[in-house]
């Protein structure tokens, strides 16, 4: 194994961060993401238990990131280039389901096929520097 003086420059700034798959870089993301914007996170619940007031059996977490994503005032922090990464349907709807165990098939969770793909060196995500909505 290489030591860090042993490489480049380069790679070192460069490198990503240190998960083992693709499912991580995302889950890393999403925790600071929702750490640093609660707000999400209660809209989110809130939205999910007026579908299950109204008789919904079912429901899908992304068209409950949509409602908060154009339908609220929501400001939100990230660097990223939109208000809400798409990536984050899954994780809220897995957050929602360790919560509210008693609602644990509410949302539809798939395999996490991310899981399979080794983490990518550069995490992909289009940043605008300083962008807060």
């Amino acid at each position: 194994m290489k030591k860090p003086a042993d490489t480049p420059l380069f790679d070192q700034i460069f490198a990503g961060t240190p998960e083992a798959n693709r499912a991580q870089q995302i889950e890393h993301r999403f925790h600071k993401f929702d750490r640093e914007n609660p707000k999400v996170w209660n809209a989110f619940q809130r939205y999910a238990f007026k579908a299950i007031k109204l008789g919904q059996s079912h429901y899908s977490a992304d068209a409950i990131l949509h409602l908060i994503r154009w339908n609220q005032l929501i400001r939100v922090r990230t660097s990223e280039a939109v208000k809400i990464n798409n990536d984050y349907a899954s994780w809220y709807a897995r957050k929602f389901h360790d919560y509210y165990p008693q609602h644990s098939d509410f949302f539809e969770t798939r395999k996490q096929t991310s899981k399979e793909r080794p983490a990518r060196a550069i995490d992909q995500v289009a940043h605008l520097n300083g962008r807060n909505q």
